[in-house]
């Protein structure tokens, strides 16, 4: 299992792009990564996976669109 950190942008800037940070980690946890973690509300995660980096990234930004 590999630790990746995901740093997302654009969320939780003023107003626009409201994200709750317990509701990420919930969807990251039903898409089968483990020990997520959130840091404050700036959209920085940390996670362990089995996948690799590419197909991980793919489905994150398909996931985090809905």
């Amino acid at each position: 299992m590999t630790t990746y950190v995901a740093l997302l942008r654009a969320i939780n800037l003023g107003k626009k792009n409201k994200v709750k940070m317990a509701e990420l980690r919930s969807l990251l946890e039903s898409l089968g990564l483990h020990h997520v973690q959130t840091y404050i509300q700036s959209g920085n995660i940390i996670l362990d996976s089995d996948m690799d980096a590419a197909s991980l990234t793919q489905m994150l930004e398909q996931n985090l669109k809905r």
